[in-house]
């Protein structure tokens, strides 16, 4: 739907032909709020792994420093 040789340009008789296609404002507060679902499951995944490295970093030094030991 573009016409020019050098310079392309969109005509608005191809934008007045064209179907846009657009969710209710019920369908997108749904969508909004499987996202923020996706993105809260995401960050606490994040959060529990940076738990688990700052454990497996203290496990780890207090057995190089010896203060425990191996059963």
């Amino acid at each position: 739907m573009q016409n020019g040789i050098a310079q392309q340009h969109f005509n608005v008789s191809h934008m007045k032909k064209l179907n846009i296609f657009y969710f209710s404002i019920v369908e997108q507060e749904r969508i909004l709020e499987v996202i923020a679902n996706v993105d809260k499951t995401i960050n606490n995944c994040f959060v529990e792994k940076r738990k688990r490295i700052d454990e497996k970093k203290g496990l780890l030094s207090d057995l190089l420093s010896g203060q425990k030991r191996l059963l």
